[in-house]
């Protein structure tokens, strides 16, 4: 466990933006399977005054990416799926996207898949659709939507990529997104206060926290958006110390082979060979010199940071529960910060 050196500073960091009364997040740092910090600051209900604890759920946004990763390379090593297979060739509303468009191209986000939720005119054809869409949906406006440029010709990140991999996920397995998470990563592991939307538990468990934005001055709880109900870029609640079970598992071998685990932690690359900084649902970038996997995410007003440092076998998990006044704005600044308080270096 940390000593009352890391504690103390850890404390400070959060001390620096969560003042009293206010919603702030949570913790957790593993070394080498081991917890050596847990925390939690600020309040999960303003209203109730209920103060956050390690066992408050929270969306994980972006970060759980690669849960749709990890989905993919299971489904990979049963061999119902090849990396360099055409996307169009297992869903065929996207076939017109050419051979080119492959699974491999979308975990890489080099896909060039029409980005509908950023586009103004094809996100009000999809809200036509349903004012809460789904993958459905999404795959409906995809299908009557020209492609827009060869892929692999660059990189751009693509939350509409990543949906159309819970699709495939959802086809080659026979089961709902959701259903395939907790049936295949969440009950094996344990992660029994993890769940991927839709799910009511989000709205009947006390463990649920909401998140909080600031308009006109004021703080309000911002709980529920259109995009909810698309699948694969990012619908999973979870806590801190579930994600640190996830973890070793993960480490451990005993979600997909280690082999299998290697080539997500490998760099993509364009039509020209230029190397791409993103593998199957993590960022591979290096802090202070020290290699790292790490993904960040950003839905509704929440804010998570989830950081590997593998040569030190070092995991730190930060979810918040708010989107304001965090320092630079960037939660994974502030994972950052509680990292190099731990890292050796």
């Amino acid at each position: 466990m940390a000593g009352a050196d890391e504690d103390k500073k850890v404390k400070a960091i959060f001390d620096a933006f969560v003042k009293q009364g206010q919603p702030g997040g949570t913790v957790i740092v593993v070394k080498d399977g081991k917890e050596l910090y847990k925390g939690a600051f600020g309040l999960a209900d303003i209203e109730k005054r209920t103060p956050l604890t390690p066992s408050h759920m929270f969306h994980l946004a972006s970060a759980g990416k690669q849960f749709t990763g990890v989905g993919i390379m299971m489904l990979f090593q049963e061999g119902k799926l090849k990396y360099d297979d055409p996307i169009g060739s297992y869903l065929p509303e996207l076939e017109h996207f050419g051979p080119k468009m492959t699974i491999r191209s979308m975990l890489y986000h080099i896909s060039g898949i029409p980005e509908i939720y950023s586009d103004t005119d094809l996100n009000d054809k999809l809200l036509k659709l349903s004012p809460m869409p789904n993958n459905g949906d999404v795959i409906a406006v995809l299908a009557t939507t020209p492609p827009e440029r060869e892929p692999g010709l660059k990189y751009e990140y693509s939350n509409v990529g990543y949906d159309m991999l819970g699709s495939l996920i959802e086809k080659l397995s026979g089961k709902p997104f959701e259903a395939f998470m907790e049936d295949r990563i969440f009950g094996p592991v344990g992660m029994h206060d993890t769940f991927s939307l839709p799910n009511d538990r989000r709205n009947t468990d006390s463990h649920v926290a909401h998140s909080y934005t600031r308009s006109n001055g004021k703080i309000v709880a911002f709980d529920t958006d259109p995009g909810d109900f698309t699948l694969g870029s990012g619908s999973i609640y979870t806590t801190v110390e579930d994600m640190a079970l996830y973890d070793k598992a993960l480490n451990d071998g005993k979600l997909v082979r280690p082999a299998t685990l290697a080539e997500a932690f490998k760099p993509g690359k364009l039509n020209d060979d230029t190397s791409v900084k993103y593998g199957f649902g993590w960022e591979l970038d290096e802090f202070n010199g020290v290699p790292c996997i790490t993904h960040d995410g950003s839905w509704l007003a929440f804010r998570t940071a989830y950081l590997k440092f593998p040569s030190q076998k070092l995991t730190v998990v930060l979810l918040l529960n708010r989107d304001y006044d965090i320092p630079d704005d960037d939660p994974s600044g502030v994972a950052f910060s509680i990292a190099d308080v731990f890292l050796d270096y």
